[in-house]
């Protein structure tokens, strides 16, 4: 069974939020190097290598006009390529060994944080 965490990033004007999303999987690579981690972006992602998957915001941009940019976020439930996905957003990060979070979650097919 497929697991993996996805992270939803569209950068504003003045913040990059795929560039804290490239933080979070930097976090999470170096505590946890067996977890999957996607982003889902219309954004240029510069370090590539830091995602397993980098997936196009799936049937057009619902935020294209927001600041909030969270219109989308429900999209991610149908684009997430994992069976069991935890969601996290841009700004957290991964400082320990999340391995019994997914023993928590089993009875879930999508956790939002």
């Amino acid at each position: 069974m497929s697991k993996g965490i996805v992270v939803l990033a569209q950068n504003i004007s003045n913040v990059s939020y795929v560039a804290q999303a490239e933080v979070l999987a930097m976090s999470s690579k170096h505590t946890n190097p067996d977890t999957k981690i996607s982003i889902i972006t219309n954004n240029e992602v510069e370090n590539i290598t830091l995602f397993d998957e980098i997936i196009p915001i799936p049937w057009n941009d619902d935020a294209k006009n927001s600041d909030w940019k969270i219109e989308n976020r429900w999209k991610i439930y149908h684009a997430s390529p994992y069976e069991k996905t935890i969601v996290m957003d841009t700004d957290m990060l991964v400082l320990q060994d999340i391995s019994t979070w997914w023993k928590f979650l089993e009875n879930y097919k999508i956790f939002y944080t």
